[in-house]
């Protein structure tokens, strides 16, 4: 058998971490227990030894450990992951995702962060691009064709802005540009001609859609922003402490100026959203800020009209993610509960939200639309499941849906009865004696239940496993059993019902023990469990019952289940809508934080009295400054100055201005703004053999090549990674190309020569008494010649003996 399964393991896919599912527990051989082995430590906090059983090298871990694997192996080490059940003797493919397409396992890795996107190309001639990417979770895709140079400029950045983890081709003529732009690139192969979109069709093909959503995407419509400015901004951060929503639901009154006050280490943290799906779309509207300034004034008056309402929606569960088990037909019973309260939500919503006409096209009309929609399936609920018994959290089929099943539960009481006294009997012998049950449930929670079953999940996963003996094979007699018993290794697991005895008071019951001809199961430390034989009996019953009762109730299941998929389309706009009305009461929290509404005006860029997010409830300095004809300020100070940080923040109130947010200031009138580009930071990058340097002089070329009139650039420090005269005259050159080409641009230099009269001046401001040096923090026009580096020094305590060299 090992060789064999050594042999069909050996057949599958390489490049692939591959888990095997059986009895409730993962396990992962060979090849790719290396993967496993080296991680585990950040994983688990632990190191895991695998075993080798025969021939194979394999390891065990339990299905919370494979679930968190599945996680990290498809968003961390972007690596596609299969699962494998047992199934009649043999291992079949169950689920498969990959790191731009979650595919089979949405419903785990659903959550608060930001969604992966796959893309596609195919070159139609050799300057016109056709492109594509589908969102992984709502399955819209999403085409446009562009024209491009050589080297593909164009196609490298609209893959960095749009944060594309994998990219699909099916040309070897664009390989090789692909695999240099370090993606994760699969080629196949090609298709016969389309009327869709030709990139469109490699998605569709490759991820074998039979159900997808096509719009054409327009890049002019939205602001250019990638990862590497949203980092540079601090709106994310590797270091983020962002809040647990365990946390946030223990808060029965809810503080936002407290939430705000934690160390936060990224902006995105700043904002409270209450559900999954409301930080899922505020990822996407920091991704995608607007150009079209319409829409984005509407996005600000809705901020205005959520900033009068106080809606709480930490009760809303993730909807998109009930889509998902509904879609793969994983739905609990309990779940249906879930979806069914929440669809009550929607007048109390309404209610809220009818009173201002503004918001009917976005919140307003959806959600009438959906109380209506949603009828028949709250009926179809009302039908099926048992909503008294669910008040108990007892979660079953309606007994009067069948009449085998009304017969099946009523068999189920009887046997309970006996049971019942049964116990009643045996604590006449002595009244130490427990009842046992081996489920999550107490002994009584059972017998007194109205309900036949324990739980719909706990049933299918016990009752419908077929690795998973509950009883002995045959329906044997009691005297048959004591036999079995002796000769195979029977768990407590395969009696649902016995008793339990502590060892200090079963000394004084042999004699009625061996009297009673009560039979031993298994001897803990903790104590004796036994049963008699009327109680293995009614065990038998009860097994060969519920096992009648789960059969039945699997098929009203599957056609409630099959009812819901009709549904998936509009449970996913009410999840839409529900991140709405998240995010935008985000937004109307901010708003009362001293920030302001933006005003646009074209080729003018003023702001008042600005401060950081991050600092939005402390005392801090407020800066200002104003471009119009001269579009380009430059601003120069010492070290610890503040100047980086005014740098972000203007770049900040632009990013929150396109989104629809207030933003962090007293006053904004600014320009929209076709893309941010920023170069700020000094890092290397040593597995691709790049210096500090290097990496600046990669992103200055992408801002040469990538911005326009219409753009805003910040540069912090140019040409501080090589001499000072190269510097300088990289820093000049770049300075004069921004220059022609009329776009605002702000600049943080300790190059004195770049303030010139083409260019607005700043200096930060610097108190000097005697031979103390005090940093106000505040900007005032003019040129600073020094940067003040040994004071800086001298303020992280250098050696005095190290300061005096400088003379």
């Amino acid at each position: 058998m090992e060789k064999e399964f050594l042999t069909f393991y050996k057949s599958l896919e390489k490049n692939t971490f591959k888990m095997f599912y059986k009895n409730n527990f993962y396990f992962v051989y060979e090849d790719d227990l290396e993967q496993l082995t080296k991680n585990a430590i950040n994983l688990f906090g632990c190191t895991m030894t695998p075993t080798r059983k025969e021939s194979i090298l394999e390891l065990k871990i339990t299905k919370q450990q494979g679930e968190l694997l599945i996680k990290y192996f498809l968003t961390e080490k972007k690596l596609s992951v299969q699962e494998y059940i047992f199934l009649n003797n043999d291992f079949i493919l169950n689920r498969e995702g990959h790191p731009g397409n979650w595919k089979d396992f949405n419903e785990i890795l659903i959550s608060t962060e930001q969604t992966p996107y796959m893309g596609a190309v195919y070159q139609i001639n050799k300057n016109t691009i056709s492109f594509s990417f589908i969102d992984s979770l709502d399955k819209t895709i999403f085409y446009f064709t562009f024209q491009d140079d050589d080297i593909l400029t164009n196609l490298f950045n609209f893959i960095s802005e749009i944060n594309i983890s994998e990219i699909i081709c099916c040309q070897n003529s664009i390989l090789r540009n692909l695999n240099n732009m370090g993606i994760t690139v699969n080629l196949v192969n090609p298709k016969g001609e389309t009327n869709i979109s030709p990139s469109a069709s490699i998605l569709i093909d490759f991820l074998k859609l039979k159900t997808y959503k096509l719009k054409e995407y327009f890049p002019e419509s939205i602001m250019r922003v990638d990862n590497s400015l949203l980092y540079a901004l601090n709106i994310y951060s590797l270091e983020n402490k962002l809040l647990s929503k365990e946390f946030l639901n223990q808060q029965t009154n809810f503080d936002y100026k407290n939430y705000v006050e934690h160390n936060f280490k990224d902006i995105f943290s700043t904002f409270y959203c209450q559900t999954n799906q409301g930080s899922r779309l505020l990822h996407k509207f920091f991704k995608f800020p607007l150009r079209d300034l319409n829409e984005i004034n509407k996005r600000l008056d809705y901020v205005e009209i959520f900033t009068k309402l106080n809606l709480n929606l930490k009760y809303f569960p993730d909807l998109l993610r009930i889509s998902k088990r509904i879609e793969n037909e994983r739905i609990s019973l309990q779940e249906c509960l879930r979806l069914y309260q929440i669809i009550f939500k929607i007048p109390e919503l309404l209610q809220s939200l009818i009173k201002y006409e503004i918001l009917y096209q976005d919140f307003i009309f959806p959600l009438e639309s959906l109380k209506e929609i949603f009828y028949d399936l709250i009926k179809e609920i009302e039908r099926v499941i048992d909503l008294e018994k669910a008040n108990n959290n007892e979660y079953c089929i309606r007994a009067n849906l069948s009449c085998n099943l009304e017969k099946l539960q009523n068999d189920i009481f009887k046997i309970k009865n006996e049971i019942k006294l049964e116990y009643e009997r045996v604590l006449t012998l002595n009244k130490k004696i427990k009842l046992e049950f081996s489920g999550t449930l107490k002994p009584s929670d059972i017998l007194n239940s109205k309900s036949s079953t324990v739980c719909d999940d706990e049933i299918e996963n016990i009752y419908f496993n077929k690795d998973i003996n509950i009883a002995p094979k045959s329906e044997m007699g009691f005297e048959e059993y004591n036999s079995y018993k002796s000769t195979k290794n029977i768990s407590i697991k395969d009696i649902h019902f016995s008793f339990k005895l502590s060892r200090i008071d079963f000394r004084s019951f042999q004699n009625e023990f061996k009297k009673n001809r009560f039979f031993e199961i298994s001897f803990l430390k903790s104590g004796i469990i036994f049963t008699s034989k009327k109680l293995y009996e009614l065990n038998l019953n009860w097994d060969k019952i519920i096992k009648e009762i789960s059969k039945e109730e699997r098929t009203i299941k599957k056609e409630l289940k099959s009812f819901l998929k009709n549904y998936i389309s509009h449970i996913e706009i009410f999840n839409h809508v529900i991140a709405m009305i998240d995010v935008f009461s985000a937004f109307a929290l901010k708003s009362k934080l001293n920030y302001s509404r933006p005003i646009f005006k074209e080729n003018y860029f003023e702001i008042r009295k600005v401060f950081n997010p991050l600092l939005e409830n402390n005392e801090c300095v407020l800066n200002s400054f104003k471009l119009e004809d001269r579009k380009i300020c430059v601003i120069t100070g010492p070290n610890m100055g503040g100047k980086s940080t005014f740098l972000k923040s203007c770049g900040i109130v632009s990013l929150f201005a396109q989104m629809g947010c207030y933003v962090p200031c007293e006053f904004a009138c600014i320009p929209i703004f076709d893309g941010i580009f920023c170069r700020i930071g000094a890092n290397d990058c040593t597995f691709k053999g790049l210096s500090t340097f290097m990496i600046e002089m990669i992103d200055i070329s992408k801002i040469c090549k990538s911005a326009t009139s219409k753009s805003l650039v910040l540069i912090d420090e140019l040409g501080r990674g090589t001499s000072a005269i190269d510097g300088l005259s990289i820093a000049l050159s770049v300075s004069d190309y921004l220059w022609n080409l009329k776009c605002f641009s702000i600049f943080a230099t300790h190059f004195p020569e770049l303030c010139t009269e083409k260019v607005v001046s700043k200096r930060v401001k610097v108190h000097k008494e005697s031979r103390d040096i005090v940093l106000t923090y505040e900007l005032e026009d003019g040129v600073c010649d020094t940067s003040l580096g040994l004071f800086v020094a001298d303020l992280v305590g250098f050696p005095q003996e190290v300061l005096n060299l400088k003379d």
